[in-house]
């Protein structure tokens, strides 16, 4: 049934104006017979357009503009909430580094408390005495210096009591 309708619809596009299509043999039976011509068959085939709107063929500048505005507020919000506390983080910790030497007493990253034994401003390695040892570490894995007005707490506070 489709093939038909698509043959007067091919034919109809070709002459402009419908023309009468014999069926083949094969759908001459009487259930073929009986049905109702396709609409194709009364009506002329419309194929449907898109056509764009009229208007202007590029958006305005303030319009593209305004639309990276949202990301670049996001930019300077990440920018002022991440980024620059880490900066002031690192240059404190590179300001304490620098400025270790001995007989400081300080916490690694590895949570050994000892006193600075040995400290070459050059060398990237720190001698720390703790009792009766010493230990070689390397100056980056310094986490803090105990301040020296402190009387034996943990960390690096004084008691009220």
């Amino acid at each position: 049934m489709f093939a038909a309708s698509a043959l007067v619809a091919l034919s109809s596009t070709v002459s402009g104006s419908p023309a009468p299509v014999a069926l083949p043999a094969v759908w001459a039976d009487s259930a073929a017979a009986s049905m109702p011509a396709p609409l194709s068959a009364t009506m002329p085939v419309v194929l449907a357009q898109t056509v764009e709107p009229p208007g202007p063929a590029a958006k305005p500048l303030g319009s593209q503009l305004g639309q990276f505005i949202p990301m670049i507020l996001i930019g300077i919000v990440f920018y002022l909430v991440v980024l620059r506390p880490l900066s002031r983080e690192r240059n404190a910790q590179q300001d304490m580094l620098s400025q270790l030497k001995r007989n400081d007493k300080v916490v690694t990253n590895g949570g050994l408390v000892g006193i600075i034994s040995s400290a070459p401003g050059d060398s990237d390695e720190i001698v720390l005495k703790s009792d009766s040892s010493k230990i070689l570490v390397r100056r980056d894995s310094i986490r803090e210096v105990i301040p020296k007005n402190s009387k034996g707490s943990k960390d690096g506070k004084e008691s009220d009591a």
